[in-house]
This record gives C-alpha cells, sequence and structure tokens, in this order.
C-alpha cells in the first residue's frame, strides 16, 4: 500500500497535513487532511484528480500513473481556480497595480520595503518548518531543495543520552559507501515536555528517514515526519499499551483493534494520541487528553470501530 504525506502552509501560515493510502492491489484510495477523511475512492487504477477544501485553500490531489505502470502523487493548493479566497487574491493585486501607478518611485520604494519584509518572514517561515519538521544540517530552504532534489535515502537511528532535562540527542546514520555521518540535536526549549518537534517521546533506537548528497553527506536532514517502519511498530506497541492501561473497562482485544484500525486509517500520528492521552495541555497543545477525546469520538473513527471492534 502507497502511503504519502504532504505539509501545506495555508493563507494563515498555518501547516495542514494532507495525507493518502493506495492500495497496491484494490486500488482504494483514502485521502484525509489533519487526521480526517476527507475524500475515499474506490479501483482507482489509472490517473485522477481530486479536489477539496482546506478551510478557504482549494487543495487538488493528483495519481498519476507512468508508462511503466507505477504511480506517482502530488498535492498543492490551487491558487487560479474560481473560489472566494482567489477572488479576493485578484482584488488585491488589482489595487495594488493602481497603487502601482498612482505612487510611481514612492510606491516602488514602498514595495521594494514590502518585498524585503516578504522575504524575510518567508524565510522565517522556512526556517520554522524546517525546525518543527526536519532535523537539518541547515536552515535554508534552497539548500534543503537541493538535497531533496539531489540527494540519497538511508534511515537514521537516534540516541537519547542523560536525562530529560539535558534535551538533547545524537543522531547517527551510514551512507552508501559506509561513511558513517552523526550530529546533535537539541530538543526546542518552547516544548514544556521530553518531546520531539512531531511529538514522539524520543527513545534510543528509533530510526527515521535520512536524506543525504553523496558528494558531502554533511549536508543532510532527517525528517520527523518519516519514521521507519519499525518504529512505527514499536509506537503501535505503545498506543496499545497506553490504551490497555489507560481504559481497564475494555477488554485488551477492543484496545487493540481501536489502535490498530487508527493506524490503518490515517497512519502512525494517530498513535500519538492513544501514547499521550493522559497528558496535560500544558505540556502538549497537540496531544493530550482533550484532543485524544475529540479524535477517538470522531465520526469517521467511531463509526469503523463500532463496526469492527467487539468490546
Amino acid at each position: 500500500m502507497a502511503q504519502v504525506g504532504w505539509t501545506l502552509i495555508d493563507n494563515q501560515s498555518r501547516p495542514q497535513k494532507v495525507g493518502l493510502y493506495h492500495g497496491d492491489s484494490s486500488g482504494h484510495l483514502v485521502i484525509y487532511c489533519n487526521m480526517k477523511m476527507v475524500q475515499v475512492d474506490f479501483n482507482v487504477k489509472e490517473s485522477r484528480t481530486y479536489s477539496f477544501f482546506i478551510e478557504d485553500e482549494f487543495c487538488e490531489v493528483s495519481i498519476i500513473k507512468t508508462k511503466d505502470g507505477r504511480f506517482e502523487y502530488s498535492c498543492t493548493i490551487n491558487k487560479t481556480a474560481d473560489t472566494p479566497l482567489n477572488r479576493a487574491r485578484k482584488v488585491v493585486k488589482k489595487k495594488e497595480n493602481v497603487h502601482f501607478r498612482w505612487f510611481g518611485l514612492g510606491g516602488g520604494i514602498v514595495l521594494s520595503m514590502l518585498i524585503a519584509f516578504l522575504l524575510y518572514f518567508n524565510h522565517e517561515q522556512d526556517k520554522k518548518k524546517i525546525n518543527d519538521f526536519y532535523i537539518a544540517s541547515t536552515h535554508n530552504g534552497s539548500q534543503m531543495s537541493r538535497i531533496t532534489k539531489n540527494g540519497q535515502r538511508t534511515e537514521a537511528t537516534i540516541y537519547v543520552l542523560g536525562n530529560s532535562a539535558r534535551r538533547h540527542i545524537i543522531y547517527s546514520f551510514v551512507t552508501a559507501d559506509q561513511t558513517r555521518v552523526s550530529g546533535e540535536y537539541h530538543l526546542p526549549d518552547s516544548t514544556a515536555a521530553f518531546l520531539m518537534p512531531n511529538g514522539i517521546p524520543p527513545e534510543t533506537g528509533y530510526a527515521f528517514e535520512a536524506v543525504y548528497l553523496p558528494k558531502n553527506p554533511e549536508k543532510h536532514f532527517i525528517s520527523l515526519l518519516r519514521p521507519t517502519k519499525a518504529t512505527q511498530q514499536i509506537l503501535i506497541s505503545r498506543a496499545t499499551a497506553a490504551e490497555i492501561a489507560a481504559h481497564p473497562e475494555h477488554t485488551s482485544a477492543y484496545s487493540a483493534c481501536l489502535v490498530e484500525t487508527a493506524y490503518k486509517m490515517m497512519g502512525w500520528e494517530s498513535m500519538l494520541f492513544f501514547i499521550h492521552q493522559n497528558r496535560p495541555t500544558a505540556e502538549s497543545e497537540r496531544y493530550n487528553r482533550d484532543t485524544y477525546l475529540r479524535f477517538v469520538r470522531g465520526n469517521d473513527l467511531s463509526e469503523y470501530v463500532k463496526r469492527k471492534c467487539t468490546l
């Protein structure tokens, strides 16, 4: 089964996580956004495009069948379609054009200042996204793009040293020519609990996808959004244990079924709701008791669990 994910930034500069599951043989397709299903289709074995709104943004997910029978996937925000937000963008652009004609050189100076500010703002936003989702040797967006385009993929393992007060972890990976590359990562001070920005409590042995430049492996990044299958299995075990311990009124089989169903529908990130279900909001705004309850009571998951899992 193909599993692909993207992080889009909406017009309010908020990250929106979009992903899909596409069955290899069945062709069954599920598209979700921020843990909620937005599109379901069956027997998808040819190129197809699906459209839906994320807040006010018009999002398009395309499935493209290549000549050799494989599938490629893309997710973009359509800023040219006829939507209220895009119409508002056109109005703003039209007003800007009027201002250019009226203000001449003065407007040019103001525009230059505005562009400089936007470039700085975009740079800071890129830096924030890199800090939130990657352990990177560089915070330069263009260099990250270069590594993504020309890099080679492998697995990086993390090691937790000392106690949580140090907030440091070590990572290491081996290149194709057997060169070992390692580095140190300091958890952001904004994280109240000992958690990585993706919500995973770091443990020695966890592994994530690493991408490096073959000719210069010191230029690399580790994607916190792509834990290895082995690490995902550990998260499933942690989530199942947490669910069983927190709900003795349910059978162990029901708790395991609930966790397994959530994983199959929404991926490894859903495991964090179970793992952190007793954590206070002060320690994690995304994964805590309240967000756990909203997650398990959500219509998409709860209805499916009622049909599949027995108490």
